[in-house]
């Protein structure tokens, strides 16, 4: 996808696939860290499904792996898919959120990730969020990171959110 390509693939109102657009850049302007990552990070599909009374949602985004998310040995550093598992997970929850919210995307509680293949310098990797689990305060996201051209799994990850506690008053 092209960075001048504004369209998003999924079955989600347009609304919510202007409010992830809105997200993701919010997310390249406010973070310190790694932001030449972020600002390569292009959105391609936002879908939503009502189950009962929770909805839920799937992000799809695509990035291409540049010089500096690299190791030493030429691949994607772990930290670097971690960093993008992170933010991709978050996304969806912050989609569904009442209002959509920007502090309602809670804080980690558990990322784990598997690393399956390496990727390499200009891979073409789509990386595809879901939530899976939504209660009252935890979310649980599933996450696959995809190397299009291998069409073989890079990573794979859990991402457990909760919504913070109030900060008590102290007396």
């Amino acid at each position: 996808m092209s960075p001048a390509d504004d369209s998003v693939a999924g079955n989600a109102p347009e609304e919510f696939k202007e409010q992830t657009r809105s997200l993701l850049q919010w997310f390249t302007q406010q973070m310190n860290f790694a932001p030449s990552v972020l600002a390569q990070l292009q959105l391609t599909g936002v879908s939503m499904e009502n189950e009962g009374r929770k909805q839920k949602a799937t992000v799809t985004c695509e990035i291409v792996t540049g010089e500096d998310m690299l190791n030493g040995l030429g691949t994607m550093h772990g930290g670097c898919i971690a960093y993008l598992v992170d933010v991709c997970t978050t996304i969806p929850i912050m989609i569904v959120a009442d209002g959509g919210d920007l502090s309602t995307g809670g804080v980690s509680q558990t990322l784990s990730i598997v690393y399956h293949s390496p990727a390499t310098l200009g891979s073409h990797l789509r990386i595809v969020s879901t939530i899976v689990s939504r209660g009252r305060r935890v979310v649980t996201v599933q996450c696959e990171v995809w190397d299009i051209k291998k069409n073989a799994i890079v990573a794979s990850g859990t991402h457990i959110k909760m919504a913070p506690s109030s900060p008590k008053a102290k007396l």
